[in-house]
């Protein structure tokens, strides 16, 4: 038998048969089915184009740093607030424990009246310590609500920049 009759009878029994050489064989795969070696030869395999890697030096790059910059500025500021809420709580404490002490001395009945002053005068001025006292104490805490309030929204925001920057 010759060749030619050799590659029909292989053909014929076994499609996916290919000749000898790159790729053939009596256990060729099945993605070449059909071909004849030369036509093999002829058309190599193409593989899909690989996709392009991302410059480092990019526009991707360069948005990334900016916003993880922006990131971090938010932290900075968050923690500068921080500063002050502490601040004000001592201050608040301050308050309160400064409070606490005046009533005391006052239920005990230990105040020292200065000479010539009236008991009028005396108990007009003390109502006005303590409005005022309380008015400031309650402009403390609405002003350490008021930074915490800053501080969740700049964390929050630095959250979402850095997954912004996490998906470039």
């Amino acid at each position: 038998m010759t060749d030619l009759g050799m590659a029909w009878g292989a053909w014929r029994f076994n499609p996916y048969h290919r000749g000898t050489g790159q790729g053939g064989g009596e256990f060729a795969t099945s993605g070449n089915a059909g071909a004849s070696a030369k036509t093999a030869k002829a058309q190599p395999t193409r593989k899909a184009p690989a996709r392009p890697a991302r410059p480092a030096g990019g526009r991707h790059a360069q948005e990334k740093a900016k916003l993880r910059a922006q990131a971090n500025a938010d932290r900075a500021k968050a923690a500068s607030l921080r500063a002050q809420v502490h601040a004000l709580e001592a201050q608040l404490h301050a308050h309160a424990t400064a409070t606490a002490k005046t009533a005391a001395t006052k239920k005990a009945g230990t105040t020292t009246k200065k000479a010539g002053t009236t008991a009028k005068k005396t108990a007009s001025a003390t109502t006005t310590h303590h409005t005022t006292s309380a008015t400031s104490t309650a402009a403390i805490s609405a002003r350490i609500a008021n930074l915490r309030a800053q501080i969740h929204q700049l964390e929050s925001q630095a959250r979402q920049l850095d997954a912004r920057a996490a998906a470039l």
